[in-house]
Parts: structure tokens; sequence; C-alpha cells
């Protein structure tokens, strides 16, 4: 039952809700992580307890538990681990490359607790890693290895 909407009211009714937001860099090479914190503010301000956050958008080691999940808590007023819980799984899909399509590439997914990771394994039916951090870095080098390509 996979649902896109602009309406962020529905994310009230959702068990997972996926953060796909551009992260591009600014001119002073630094990450623009300003898409990833507007909607982690307009995701804890519409989060129900028991959901399962996922940051899908390419970023660096630490942004999940450092940046986004301060920003849920604050605006939930809610504890992850407690009323939400938070994963990661680096957006590896190349549009319109039919060889790297969602159902044909291995999907890398890590939650804060061994329950959410499961969880998360079970949503995308793919592979699992222990950390955050882990899938983090998965995502920027697959980035990387696309750029020395």
């Amino acid at each position: 039952n996979l649902k896109f909407t602009a309406d962020s009211s529905k994310i009230k009714e959702a068990d997972f809700i996926l953060i796909c937001v551009p992260t591009p860099v600014a001119e002073s090479k630094e990450p623009d992580l300003s898409y990833v914190k507007s909607a982690a503010e307009i995701i804890g301000k519409n989060l129900k307890r028991g959901a399962i956050v996922v940051l899908e958008s390419t970023v660096y080691p630490g942004v999940t538990d450092e940046i986004v999940k301060p920003i849920l808590e604050k605006e939930s007023k809610m504890e992850c681990g407690i009323d939400f819980y938070l994963g990661y799984s680096p957006e590896r899909i190349n549009p319109g490359d039919e060889a790297h399509a969602l159902t044909k590439i291995t999907k890398i997914v890590a939650g804060m607790d061994d329950e959410t990771t499961e969880d998360l394994a079970e949503l995308y039916k793919k592979g699992e890693v222990s950390l955050s951090k882990a899938a983090e870095i998965v995502g920027m080098t697959t980035i990387e290895f696309k750029e020395i390509l």
C-alpha cells in the first residue's frame, strides 16, 4: 500500500515514512541538508506513535542520528526508540536506467535497533546492515562510484 501525497496530514496515517529529498552540494562544497531538515520538521509535526521514519537521501555518516532524529523528537514531542523509530536506506536506483530499477537492486537497510532493522528488511525485502552510519556510507560510496564511472 505505497502512497504518494503532498498532503502532510496523511503522515499521521502512515506506519512507514520515507524521506527521499535532494541533497545538493552548495557552492562551498558542503552538502545542503535544508531539504532533509524541512522534511524532518514536517514529518515530526505529523508523526504518529509507532511509525518508522526512513531517510533515503544521500547524506554523510551521522545525519540520521545527529540531525534528523533531534528534529523529529523536537517537532513530535516524542522520543525516538520509544514513541517512533528511525532507519536509513540509501537511495540506490538510477532513474531511467532499467538495469538499476528498484526491483533489480540490492537494498541496504539499517534500523536504530534490531527490530526496526528487521521491519525495514521486511518492507524492502532486501539486505540488512547493523548501523545507520554503515548504511549511510554505502549510499555515499555508491554515488561516488557512479561519479568515477
